[in-house]
């Protein structure tokens, strides 16, 4: 819901870190997680800075499990030979340099003062060369040449070289290996050309640099201003995309942060701040393999070319390296901010009284349209002994194009709160703060409803069909909600029975405004974007242009092939919306602790802290096609379906729309927990601090998305029908223990740290860091086996009721790729975990009986832990739904320990040097994350850890001057 405003790395440059984890004051909103702030450094009258390098490289480096694990194909040790992969660690190194700077301006020395701050980051990898594989070719120089002679006027021969691999030349793109005379077709001619394995060579580097000012200025005793700025530019070259085809991206990222403040002492009791800040942060997904492939002009683009199939030359099979950006490039997010704020505190007797409020104005253009280059899909036709690449060359294929109201949607959010604290002592052992908190976000969205709206009123430029419901043809209108009030209660108590005894408690209400993601997803999608599939290419009509396959030169040529207006229905389309009661979910937070005080320096507190989240964000699919499961349990469903087999809803709830994923508010969640911690500071040089946590998390949903791995696997409910009590499960975000603990100890100093002995033996800290949670909660998931659905259902004899079960089939081949909303059967928990079963009805491994679904050899139902959700095991237990709840298995617990140790050595009477080594998961434990979810991989990586990457042990080294 929320995130920093800058990420800032110069711990140099930092006075502190302020971590607000109450909610009971109503100075603080925007919402319910702790708060954060970062205290930059001041200026002084003395000046003040420092220098450090972080160094770091695989010289203090552990191998991961998916560096050296046999299992994965590495040598053991003493092993090299057998076919084996030796184990080398990846070269790279990381510096992390920089400064700090402060001090007075010597014309207004106690007037006026300066603080600066630089930190960069230059992290690089050994890098290498990127193949495309030995059975994936494309023509060589020498082949485009041969092409150009053989086909000159074919619309993939000026593809290819315009916008193909070689056309990049960056990298020093070359053939690898031997080269081979492929056949290619066109029409009544066959030639054979020259194609190889091409490889390319281009480092990913990553690069950071973070500055920042800051003035502060005291002209009167009750005057104080300080403003600062705050930029980084955080570029990352070669972050993704396909290096051999030359389309590859960078990621740039930018960020400018402007704060202002002006404090006023109004009189002795009375004080007020002003505060201003702006910030602009630009993330772009862009160039790369081709520099003027950008955000700003996304035309430039190479359209995505599929170039599927394969041919055999002398016994061998080659498949043909397609190009081109992927469909989600280039793309970005920039986020314009704007705040002002005004606080004033009130002191008087004994009360404490805050009031004040703010104004913010969020300006986020996101330039992103999916398929606006288009993607072209180019298969080979055995009818006709035509390879993929035979049909790409006359451009014989299908083109899949975007249109929308422009590549960049501008979305714009006014947000307003007010507030009012109280904060009063009431006697001397007992306080009451009592406050509340008024806050209006904007819905941003609506700008979606506003541009479909206005375009689908006017013939000239609607999408869709007029005569259709103007609900079908817009987004939905997002009421504004402004009345948004949260109470904020809380007490501490100081009894003087017991002085060292605190009891505290309190509750509070906050309200999460909206994240933009949901947001884009409906503005990429219909009824907003009208995404054409386009048929008949190189047949009935030329939709590969004969001068190359730029974005310009497809969208030239292609989109008066999508059709609009009269007689074309959104409906048909994938559609995503919002639902019309769309609105900021809240979170009700409350507390209940006591803490004592142990001897001087030791304080143990245990708390009660639980909370519960109303109306959260939950994706659903709102108009589920429901026809199988109308048909074999006739009283189940209880609605009312389309009939009409020409409209885009039959089988559905409604008749004018197919596919619609809805966000709206249906989730919820509900946290409890039991905190205890005991802290202890500056006894004999040891401060040190445990925690222990005993907590559980119950929701509907953990995220909108999937993850198809731990957390959420699936983020759609296995019932449309019902999203709420059959999903009700543990959430993907408990963890039932986390605990945690860190010290500090200072050793004795040496003769105070006098003499070379004192300065040699003295000045030495150990710090560590360990934290332990029970793991990630998993859901086990299957794949759908869908194939091509028939309109009546899927279990019409065109598919295998012992494979498929009663999901969404057109859905979840939208949503999940084919993945199934549907969840795997928990058969017997005796079982092994891996043991996966599939009840047959004869049409899949043999006779009717149970399988095991990795091998198909026959077994006994009480043998599998897991069986496939099939419609054969659902029509057995009379439920279409009947798979296992949410996040029923739990993952690798986290257990890491991190260590320092650093001697500081006093250099001169204002000079000081600290030489740190640190060790990152010092104790080189190897953290497998989650395991393969998908029930289908049974019999490899389905719940085996040996499959996973791992983690290992890395080093840092600092050296800090500090003055």
């Amino acid at each position: 819901m929320a995130g920093p405003q800058v990420f800032f790395s110069n711990q140099d440059a930092l006075t502190g870190i302020e971590v607000i984890t109450n909610n009971f004051s109503a100075q603080y909103g925007r919402n319910a997680g702790s708060i954060v702030n970062y205290l930059t450094k001041a200026g002084s009258n003395q000046f003040h800075g420092s220098a450090f390098e972080f160094y770091e490289g695989n010289w203090g480096e552990s191998f991961a499990q998916g560096q050296k694990s046999p299992f994965q194909g590495y040598c053991a040790p003493g092993t090299t030979s057998g076919g084996c992969i030796p184990t080398t660690l990846p070269r790279y190194v990381d510096n992390r340099f920089g400064g700090t700077i402060g001090g007075p301006i010597p014309l207004f020395r106690d007037k006026l003062w300066f603080f600066g701050s630089g930190y960069f980051d230059r992290y690089r990898n050994g890098g290498g060369t990127s193949l495309s594989g030995p059975s994936t070719v494309t023509p060589t120089p020498n082949g485009l040449t041969q092409l150009q002679g053989f086909f000159p006027s074919e619309p993939g021969v000026a593809a290819l070289v315009n916008n193909g691999p070689y056309s990049v030349k960056t990298g020093n793109p070359r053939p690898v290996g031997t080269p081979v005379m492929i056949p290619v077709t066109v029409g009544s001619t066959t030639q054979s050309v020259e194609m190889a394995e091409i490889g390319r060579s281009v480092p990913s580097l990553y690069n950071d640099e973070e500055l920042l000012g800051r003035l502060d200025w005291a002209p009167t005793g009750k005057d104080h201003f300080f403003v600062r700025y705050f930029y980084q530019d955080d570029p990352y070259l070669n972050a993704g995309g396909s290096v051999v085809a030359g389309s590859w991206y960078n990621v740039p990222d930018t960020a400018h942060s402007i704060g202002a403040d002006w404090s006023r002492t109004l009189s002795p009791s009375l004080v007020n701040q002003v505060r201003y800040s702006y910030q602009q942060t630009a993330l772009n997904f862009q160039s790369g393999g081709q520099a003027n492939c950008t955000v700003t002009t996304p035309e430039k683009c190479t359209a995505t070319m599929a170039i599927n199939g394969h041919t055999f030359v002398d016994g061998a099979s080659y498949g043909f390296l397609g190009f081109g950006y992927a469909t989600n490039i280039p793309q970005g997010r920039t986020v314009k901010v704007t705040q002002v704020q005004d606080n004033l505190t009130l002191t008087k007797g004994k009360q404490t009284i805050l009031m004040g409020g703010e104004w913010d104005y969020q300006n986020s253009p996101n330039p992103f349209l999916p398929d606006y280059n288009g993607a072209f899909s180019f298969s080979s036709i055995s009818s006709l002994h035509l390879t993929g690449f035979d049909t790409f060359m006359h451009g014989r294929g299908s083109l899949t194009l975007g249109n929308g109201n422009g590549f960049t949607t501008k979305f714009t959010e006014p947000d307003a709160a007010a507030y009012f604290q109280d904060d009063w002592k009431v006697i001397p052992s007992l306080t009451l703060n009592l406050g509340v908190r008024w806050e209006f976000f904007g819905q941003a969205v609506n700008l979606l409803h506003d541009q479909t709206v206005k375009r689908e009123s006017s013939s000239s430029t609607a999408f869709w069909d007029m005569s259709l419901p103007l609900y079908i043809r817009t987004v939905n209108a997002t009421p504004q909600h402004w009345k948004q009030f949260q109470p904020r209660l809380g007490f501490a108590y100081n009894p003087t029975f017991d002085k060292k005894l605190v009891v505290r408690g309190g509750m509070s209400i906050n309200f999460d405004p909206a994240f933009y993601n949901m947001f884009l997803n409906v503005a990429t999608a219909a009824p907003v974007v009208n995404l054409g599939s386009i048929k008949g290419c190189g047949t009935t009509i030329q939709c590969l242009p004969s001068s190359g396959a730029s974005g310009a030169e497809v969208r030239a040529l292609d989109l008066p092939y999508i059709p609009i207006g009269p007689g074309i229905n959104p409906g048909t389309r994938n559609q995503t919306n919002v639902a019309s009661n769309f609105h900021n979910p809240y979170t009700e937070s409350w507390i209940l602790g006591v803490s004592h005080q142990l001897g001087s320096n030791s304080v143990i507190e245990v708390d009660y802290v639980g909370n519960h989240q109303v109306g959260n964000f939950q994706s659903k699919n709102a108009n589920p096609f429901l026809l199988p499961v109308q048909n074999y349990f006739p009283n189940y469903a209880g609605l009312s379906l389309c009939q009409d087999s020409t409209m885009p809803g039959y089988g559905r709830p409604d008749c004018n729309r197919g596919n619609l994923r809805m966000r709206d508010n249906g989730a919820f969640a509900v946290y409890n927990s039991l905190e205890s911690k005991i802290t202890t500071r500056n006894w004999h040089g040891l401060t040190a601090q445990f925690n222990f946590t005993w907590s559980k998390t119950i929701d509907n949903a953990s995220e909108i998305f999937s993850t198809f791995a731990g957390g959420n696997s699936v983020a759609f409910a296995e019932n449309p029908l019902d999203p709420n009590i059959p999903e009700r499960a543990v959430s993907g975000d408990s963890e039932k223990y986390v605990s945690s603990s860190n010290f500090s100890y200072a050793l004795p100093s040496y003769h105070k740290g006098n003499g070379f002995l004192g300065r040699l033996l003295g000045g030495y800290r150990l710090d560590t860091i360990w934290t332990f949670n029970t793991g990630q909660p998993a859901t086990p998931v299957q794949y759908g086996f869908f194939g091509a659905q028939a309109a009546a259902g899927p279990y019409d004899g065109s598919t295998t009721p012992a494979l498929q079960s009663f999901g969404d089939v057109p859905f979840n081949n939208w949503q999940l790729s084919g993945f199934d909303t549907n969840r795997p059967i928990l058969n017997n928990p005796s079982a092994p975990i891996t043991s996966v079963g599939i009840l047959d009805d004869g049409s899949v491994c043999g006779p009717a009986g149970y399988y095991d679904w990795g091998t198909c050899t026959p077994g006994t139902q009480s043998q599998f832990h897991w069986l496939r959700n099939t419609a054969v095991t659902s029509q057995g237990t009379n439920s279409p739904y009947g798979g296992v709840g949410r996040n029923t298995l739990r993952a690798q617990s986290w257990n890491n320990f991190d260590a320092s140790l650093q001697k500081v050595t006093k250099l001169s009477e204002r000079l000081n040097m600290t030489i740190s080594v640190i060790g990152y998961n010092a104790l080189n434990r190897q953290y497998l994350g989650t395991p393969d979810v998908v029930l289908d991989d049974v019999g490899s990586s389905f719940w085996d850890y040996r499959y996973n990457y791992g983690s290992n042990r890395f080093t840092q080294l600092k050296v800090d001057f500090q003055f």
